[in-house]
Parts: C-alpha cells; sequence; structure tokens
C-alpha cells in the first residue's frame, strides 16, 4: 500500500472516530489535513484554538500544517498561505 493510500486511509479513521465520539472539535482539523487544505486548517484551529489549549494539545497540532503542506504538495492541489 502507497504512502497516499496510507496517510487516506489514517485520515478517514480519525474522522470516523472524531464522528462517533462527538469530538467535532476535530472534524474541521481532520477534513482540511485530509484536503491539503492550509486555509481551513489554520480555520479549523483558530475557531477551536481555547479547546485546544485547554487540552493542552495545540502545539501539537501546530505541526499538522506540515503534514498538511506535504499531502496538498504530492495530491497536486493548489497550495493556499495566509
Amino acid at each position: 500500500m502507497s504512502s497516499k493510500s496510507k496517510r487516506f486511509l489514517a485520515a478517514s479513521y480519525l474522522y470516523s472516530v472524531a464522528c462517533r465520539y462527538d469530538l467535532r472539535q476535530f472534524s474541521g482539523v481532520v477534513k482540511s489535513v485530509k484536503q491539503g487544505n492550509l486555509l481551513g486548517l489554520n480555520a479549523a484551529m483558530e475557531e477551536n484554538e481555547k479547546f485546544f489549549i485547554g487540552c493542552g494539545i495545540f502545539l501539537i497540532l501546530e505541526r499538522l500544517k506540515i503534514i498538511t503542506y506535504r499531502w496538498a504538495d504530492g495530491a497536486g492541489v493548489l497550495l493556499a498561505f495566509e
């Protein structure tokens, strides 16, 4: 299985887990990473910033920007930067 397929499956699984356990704060983050959408990721992070800081995971989620950039670059998606 290619690394692109593995990333897609992982993102799909994380989205279903977020929905199942009512963790809606993560759904926008997962969708954006899956699509390679940096603007969407930034918007989801800003929208739920207090929740992520309260959980102590905001800085960890900041690293998703690198993964999102790689995903978008590999998928040939138009990159959007702030």
